[in-house]
Parts: C-alpha cells; structure tokens; sequence
C-alpha cells in the first residue's frame, strides 16, 4: 500500500470517528501520520473524490490539525486551492441535502395520502449516524413500497415527476430536475438466482410494519419510514456487494454500512431493538452472504477502525481476500469509474473499438473478483451477457 493510500486512509477513519469522542479514539491516535511526512496533498484529496468521500477526509485532516494544535505540533501548510474546491463542494453537497429534503417530503406526502408507506432505503436515514451527516454525498433517493401498491405509487409520482427508462426488475426511475428518484417494488434483486426469491420474501415481510420506524431527515426533521436494522444490515451489505461484482463501489457504501453496523450496537444497549446474532447469521448464511460479510468486515475493521469487538462474525483468516478487495476498490473507485487504463475510450474510437475496449475491462475486472468471489461472478455472468449482447444490438 503506498504513503498516498495510507494517508487516506487515516483521514477517512479520523472523519468517520473523530479524535476526541472517547477513549476508543486512543489507537487512531496513536497511528496518527506525523506532521513532518511528506503528503501528496493532491493524490490524497485526488484518491478520496473518487472514493466519494472527500469532505470525509477533510473533515479528518481539521480533526487532526485540531489535534495537533491542542499538543503544541507544527501545523502543516495546505495549498489553498485545494481547501476552496473543497468548501465549494461542501456548499454543494448541503444544497444536494436540502432539495433531496424537499423532493423527500413531496413524494412520502403524496404516497401516504393514498395510503401507501413508502421505506426510504439507505441515503438520508443513513447520512444521519455520521458525525456530520452533510459530509456523506448524496446519491439517488430509493423508496421502497409494498409491490401490491407499486402500481398505484407510480402513477401517482408520474403525475409530478417525469420518468426515465422503463420498469426494470425492481424499479423504475423518476427525475426532478438534477435529482432523481427510484421507486421500488423488489428491495433488490440478489445475483445469486438460489436465494433470489427467499430474499424478496424477506424483503417484503420486514418492510409490511403497520408502526413502521421512522427517522427526521436532517435539515427539516421531516420523519420517513425506515427499515429494521436487523434488515438494513443485511440490506446494506448485500447492495454494496451487488455493485462490487457488477460494476464497482467507493469506500463510502463501506463507510455506511460501517456506521450503521455501530448505530446498531449503540441502539442494543439503550434500547429493546437489540441485534439478534444468531438469526443475523441465519440469515447470511441463507442468502450466501456470509463470505462478503467477513471480507467486508475485515476491511471495516483494520482500514475503518470499527472495533473488532462490533464486527460479528469477524474473521482473520480473510484478510489476504479483504486486501485484494480493497485494492480493486481503490483502483475502480466509485461505480467503477476509474481503473480503466489503457482500455479508457478516446473520442476517436470507433464503435467496435468501443465495445471491444469495454469487453476487455468489464472481463480483466470479472476476473479479478472471481477469485475473491468466483460463484457470485459466475451468477453473474449470464445477466452481464444478455445486457451487452441487448446494448450491441440497439448500438448503444
């Protein structure tokens, strides 16, 4: 791993946890980057954009610089143009918050004067258990309604929204402006066609609440209906490994699903929703998640600084598996934008130099994962063909 990557690393803990919130910050700080080492400033901030946590890490680099001042250290000098990007992004990323806010508020209004619960999955609800909940960059919203009433629920928000595309496997797309909205009937679709089923069935039955629980968005305190966490947690894991294997994941779907895991063990001692481990377990195990949950996990606990103690089911065995993960991650970045190298398009491509391009990354990086992750990429395969042989044919 190189000084850039460590950095990084650091940074993102220090912006997850902070250095002054208990006596379990003591072995962050003891692992606290000098500041007399060389930083790649660029590289680090570079590195974390395509990692979508950047105002993260820069919340990270304030609480160490905070730190530093308190004992009396030098305080290394950041290029300025660096920190004014950053401030414009932060200002962005809190006008991204609040229209989310608004459009949030809109549609579970429309819904729920039908009649219908709509479960906000992820996004906001999860923005709430970080430090600085303005500082996790907004992504799509995802609402989730019973498919008994998807229907109904669609053309109820094409009557305000314009729609995109088509009604997939699970859900169909809406727009407002920059914003977009995914109303779903399935939770998601697992790769693994074995457990498909069994997984939407338990989608259903932990998102049918008559008393669902509810959360305040964080600018308007408006409440939404969530998941259970028992649920959210399994949710979470599987929709980051999902796009893992068919296309590619920043730290941050790690990083919620690393806050998510702690909120849960916080809400186990202060109230009655305590974690159920041994039907957490069932449930892995059933839906083949249970390797991902300890690679994942591996990651979360000695790059993310989640205490092993709140990681169940956590194994050392997977740590050759977890780096190997982790250094696709940091190569792919977000979404797989990144990592293309020589296979990146040139506006001069023709088409087939396109698709052949694209067939030769898409398949460098199926067979990197598959010896992380060979049955999951093996699933996977039938559905990526039909899709590029579909997109072939409609020259696309």
């Amino acid at each position: 791993m190189s000084l850039v990557e460590k950095h990084f690393l650091w940074f993102l803990r220090a912006g997850l946890w902070g250095l002054t919130r208990d006596g379990s910050c003591e072995a962050l700080k003891s692992a606290a980057p000098s500041p007399d080492e060389d930083f790649d400033w660029g590289g680090i901030f570079s590195l974390a954009k395509r990692q979508t946590v950047l105002l993260l890490v820069e919340d990270g680099v304030e609480a160490w610089m905070q730190w530093l001042r308190e004992n009396e250290q030098t305080i290394p000098e950041i290029p300025a143009i660096y920190l004014l990007k950053i401030e414009n992004l932060r200002d962005l990323a809190r006008e991204q918050h609040a229209m989310q806010d608004k459009m949030l508020q809109r549609a579970c209004g429309l819904l729920q004067q039908d009649g219908i619960t709509p479960y906000l999955l992820k996004g906001e609800s999860l923005a709430l258990l970080y430090p600085q909940p303005f500082s996790r960059v907004c992504g799509d919203i995802d609402l989730y309604v019973d498919p008994e009433d998807f229907k109904r629920a669609k053309r109820l928000l094409s009557g305000v929204y314009d729609t995109i595309g088509r009604v997939t496997d699970k859900h169909c797309t809406f727009k407002e402006g920059r914003l977009k909205l995914e109303l779903h009937w399935q939770a998601m679709s697992l790769g693994n066609p074995f457990v498909r089923k069994a997984f939407q069935t338990y989608s259903r039955e932990s998102l049918s609440s008559i008393q669902p629980i509810r959360c305040c968005l964080p600018l308007s305190g408006y409440q939404v209906a969530v998941p259970p966490l028992q649920f959210n947690l399994i949710f979470v894991l599987a929709h980051l490994f999902h796009h893992f294997i068919e296309g590619g994941v920043g730290l941050r779907q790690l990083c919620d699903w690393a806050v998510l895991l702690q909120h849960a063990f916080a809400e186990s001692t202060t109230s009655d929703s305590a974690l159920d481990l041994s039907e957490l377990r069932t449930r892995l195990e059933k839906f083949s998640l249970m390797r991902a949950w300890q690679i994942f996990g591996n990651i979360a606990v000695r790059y993310l600084g989640v205490p092993v103690e709140k990681m169940p089911f956590y194994s050392e065995s997977c740590s050759s598996s977890a780096d190997r993960c982790l250094s696709i991650i940091l190569t792919e970045g977000n979404f797989g934008r990144y990592g293309k190298g020589k296979y990146a398009r040139r506006k001069s491509d023709s088409y087939s130099q396109r698709k052949s391009k694209a067939l030769r990354l898409t398949s460098k990086r199926l067979w990197r994962k598959s010896i992380i992750f060979p049955w999951d990429v093996l699933y996977y395969l039938p559905t990526w063909a039909a899709e590029s042989f579909s997109r072939l044919f409609k020259h696309q």
